[in-house]
């Protein structure tokens, strides 16, 4: 094997189908999993209890009896550094309200989307996966609405 292959060496499953990793070359990252479900080798790492089995063996993440891995150079190109994400604004619920005009969208029965943070009970969301939620579902501005039972002609 050449010097200049880079290889996981540590590999900690977290919350959310992340992956903390760590490689060769020293760098340190969050690998997401969630994007790869829609491949059928991966749509087992859905379950909880085959997702924590994530380590690093042979020089990559690998679930379960090994079966299941992400390629080092794949898992390297795809981790977002921990720096990268210590730079990122996550919203609060408070500033979500304020973003969509909303007061307090957790006490109105707003279904938002999973937080994309989450330390202790305290959750936080990206800008975009807000924006993205409040443009895809249903209301106001979006499809009308419910239609009204009778058409009232202009």
């Amino acid at each position: 094997m050449s010097d200049d292959v880079i290889l996981v060496t540590d590999a900690v499953p977290l919350d959310h189908y992340h992956v903390a990793v760590r490689f060769s070359d020293g760098f340190s990252g969050l690998l997401d999993m969630a994007k790869y479900f829609q491949y059928p080798a991966y749509a087992c790492l859905r379950d909880p209890k085959v997702f924590a089995t994530a380590r690093a063996e042979d020089g990559t993440v690998v679930w379960g009896d090994g079966d299941v891995d992400v390629a080092p150079e794949v898992a390297w190109e795809e981790a977002t550094s921990f720096q990268d994400l210590s730079h990122k604004k996550f919203l609060s619920l408070k500033e979500i309200g304020e973003r969509l005009g909303i007061v307090n969208p957790a006490s109105k029965g707003y279904r938002l989307p999973e937080p994309d943070a989450l330390i202790g009970r305290t959750r936080g969301w990206l800008p975009e996966t807000i924006d993205a939620w409040n443009a895809s579902r249903p209301g106001r501005g979006v499809g009308g609405g419910r239609p009204r039972k009778h058409q009232v002609d202009e």
